[in-house]
């Protein structure tokens, strides 16, 4: 009972602020959709600025999955953990409704590598 309460706070707070441009994941990174980063998009999945209120100045952003994506988690968390510094480093992956839809997306926030 409590995971559903928690799901649907989540909805709720991804709902409100997908109005306000501004979608949030993990309670922790802003991903701001009016603020597109073509370069990063990655086929369908498009790329857009991320601010993480924690570490402000951390160079982030996060792709948004197509509907239809099928996420593989298992993956995501392994990744999470590898420290070559010449590739993407994974930090987060979520679904979240993303502004002017209405099915769950899954996004991958992602850091620049150091």
């Amino acid at each position: 009972m409590a995971e559903a309460k928690k799901t649907q706070k989540e909805e709720d707070q991804n709902s409100a602020e997908a109005g306000g441009q501004e979608i949030v994941v993990a309670n922790r990174y802003r991903i701001l959709a009016e603020s597109p980063l073509s370069d990063l998009n990655l086929g369908d999945a498009k790329a857009y600025v991320t601010r993480d209120d924690k570490s402000p100045k951390e160079l982030l952003f996060a792709r948004i999955c197509p509907a239809d994506a099928v996420p593989r988690l298992e993956i995501l968390n392994n990744a999470k953990h590898l420290m070559d510094a010449n590739r993407l480093r994974p930090v987060e992956g979520e679904s979240v409704i993303w502004p002017g839809g209405v099915e769950r997306r899954f996004t991958l926030v992602d850091r620049l590598g150091r």
